[in-house]
């Protein structure tokens, strides 16, 4: 078994019209593809909508915000958002911002699982409002 690694000052990106991605560790795992994004201050990007994929984007520098024509989302902090698989949504920066967006393919058991029970799209949450989790096996540091 390896390990992949992606070190953040090997990572280039082609920025146009303010906003930069491209794909980190690719191959590694076939259903999912993870992207590292840059969007300059003041720039805004309507990223793709997935109809058959599932979509994280994780806000990890920068601030903010989202709009998916229904709310809208502020990024002060580490961020997560989830978009609803059909509806647009657009993602403006005030400051320079770094995001990592993960697409992750869905098998056809998990989209029959997805119409039993599934939560409610889109969800944002901060890294300050998520839950705190633990186990056992974890050491004091």
């Amino acid at each position: 078994m390896s390990i992949a690694i992606a070190r953040a000052n090997e990572i280039q990106y082609r920025v146009e019209n303010g906003y930069g991605e491209t794909e980190v560790l690719p191959g590694v795992y076939p259903l999912v593809r993870g992207f590292k994004c840059v969007l300059k201050a003041g720039h805004d990007v309507k990223p793709e909508v997935y109809a058959d994929k599932t979509a994280i984007y994780c806000f990890t520098r920068g601030t903010g915000y989202i709009t998916d024509g229904l709310k809208a989302y502020n990024i002060d902090e580490l961020s997560f958002y989830i978009p609803d698989f059909s509806r647009e949504f657009c993602i403006h920066a005030v400051s320079d911002m770094e995001i990592m967006k993960i697409v992750v393919d869905l098998l056809e058991s998990d989209k029959a699982a997805y119409e039993d029970t599934h939560m409610v799209l889109p969800a944002f949450k901060r890294f300050s409002e998520t839950e705190p989790y633990d186990q056992s096996c974890k050491g004091p540091n």
